[in-house]
C-alpha cells in the first residue's frame, strides 16, 4: 500500500531505505552472533544482575560459583564481553560483571561521578550480596587495578589474584598533578553532563560504532574482539532504526580526580598476601610511570604467598584476540 502511494523516484529510496535497515539490523544481529561460531567451544552462561543503591551491576555468570568463587573484571570503557572468548578455554566457573557505567550496568546519577577508588565498593556490595566469605578475582587492566586494590584492602579475604595487562600504573598521579588537574577535570564533569541532560546520545552507524569503539581502545582489540564487546557496548537508538548508541556513560572517559598516588599503590602491595598471576603482553599497553608499575611487581615477591610472571605475544587485548596464549596459563594456576 505504502508503495503505490509513492512516485518512481520516491520508490526508489524507498526500496534503498528498506535495504539499509535490513543491513543495519543484520549487521546488529552479528553483535550477539560474533564469537559463537565453531571456531571457539561453546560453553553456557547466565546473564545476572545485582541489586545496587543506584540501580544494578550486571553480569554473566559462567557456572554456578566455585567453592572459593572467581570474580572476573573487564577494563576500561569494555565490559563482561571482553571475557568471551576466553571463557570456553577455562576450566573453573566465574561472575564476570559490568562496572557501573558500562555494558548492561546502571550509570551513576546525575552529579555523581563513579571514581577508581569507588569501583571497590562496587566490588564490596556483589561479596555482601552472594554472601562470599573468600573470592579471586581474574582482572584486565583497570580490573585487575582494582583487583590489586581489592587484594590489598582485604587481604584476608582474597584467595587467588590473575592479573592480565594490569593497569594499575595508568592510574597513578603524582600529588602535585592531582593539584594542577583537579579544576579542570570537575568543570569537564560538570560541562558533560550539562549535555547529558540537554542532549541526546550520539548515534552511530553500524560501521561507525565499531571504528569508534576500536580507535577508542586505541586499536588494540581485533575487529572480531570489537563486534563481541559491542555485544554489551552498544543498543539501537530509540530514535533512529538505523543508527546505534553506546551503553557506555561518557563520564568514564575523564580523569578522576580520586586516584592513587605511588606510594598508595605500593603501600597496597605490601598488604596483598594472596597467590598472584602477573601477565604481561608483548608490545601490550605503554605506560609511562613504568618505573611505578616494576616497583609494584617488586613488592609483591616480598609480600603474597606465590607470584608467577608471565610474558606472552599479544596486545593489551591479547586475553580476548588470542586466548589461547593466556587460557593454558592461568588454569595451571587457578588448578594448583
Amino acid at each position: 500500500m505504502i508503495q503505490r502511494c509513492l512516485s518512481a523516484n520516491g520508490l526508489r529510496t524507498w526500496r534503498q531505505l528498506k535495504s539499509v535497515r535490513t543491513l543495519q539490523k543484520i549487521q546488529y544481529r552479528q553483535l550477539s552472533q560474533v564469537g559463537s561460531s565453531q571456531e571457539q567451544p561453546e560453553r553456557k552462561w547466565e546473564e545476572v544482575r545485582i541489586p545496587v543503591p543506584w540501580g544494578h551491576i550486571a553480569g554473566k555468570k559462567w557456572g554456578e560459583p566455585e567453592e572459593i568463587p572467581v570474580i572476573a573484571i573487564h577494563g576500561w570503557r569494555d565490559n563482561a564481553g571482553t571475557f568471551d572468548t576466553l571463557a570456553p578455554l577455562l576450566k573453573f566457573n566465574f561472575l564476570s560483571i559490568d562496572l557501573p557505567g558500562h555494558g548492561l550496568s546502571s550509570h551513576v546519577p546525575i552529579g555523581m561521578h563513579a571514581h577508581y577508588p569507588d569501583s571497590m565498593v562496587t566490588l564490596r556490595l556483589i561479596v555482601k550480596h552472594f554472601g562470599f566469605s573468600k573470592i579471586s578475582i581474574l582482572g584486565h587492566s583497570l580490573g585487575s587495578s582494582i583487583g590489586y586494590a581489592y587484594a590489598g584492602l582485604y587481604p584476608e579475604e582474597v584467595e587467588k589474584f590473575v592479573s592480565i595487562e594490569c593497569g594499575r600504573a595508568r592510574i597513578l598521579c603524582h600529588p602535585k598533578d592531582l593539584a594542577d588537574s583537579w579544576g579542570a577535570t570537575v568543570d569537564s564533569l560538570l560541562s558533560l553532563e550539562e549535555k547529558l541532560v540537554h542532549q541526546k546520545s550520539p548515534e552511530y552507524t553500524y560501521s561507525e560504532l565499531v571504528e569508534r569503539q576500536q580507535k577508542g581502545a586505541f586499536m588494540s582489540p581485533s575487529i572480531k574482539s570489537t563486534q563481541i564487546l559491542l555485544r554489551r557496548g552498544a543498543q539501537p537508538s530509540k530514535c533512529d532504526p538505523d543508527k546505534f548508541v553506546f551503553t557506555f556513560d561518557p563520564r568514564v572517559r575523564l580523569d578522576s580526580f580520586k586516584r592513587f598516588t605511588p606510594e598508595t599503590l605500593l603501600a597496597l602491595g605490601r598488604n596483598i598476601k594472596c597467590q598472584v598471576l602477573n601477565i604481561h603482553a608483548n608490545p601490550g599497553m605503554s605506560c609511562k610511570l613504568e618505573k611505578e608499575y616494576e616497583e609494584s611487581i617488586e613488592v609483591l615477591k616480598t609480600s603474597t604467598s606465590r607470584l608467577e610472571c608471565h610474558e606472552v605475544s599479544g596486545t593489551h587485548h591479547v586475553h580476548l584476540n588470542n586466548p589461547e596464549r593466556v587460557a593454558p596459563i592461568i588454569n595451571d594456576f587457578m588448578l594448583s
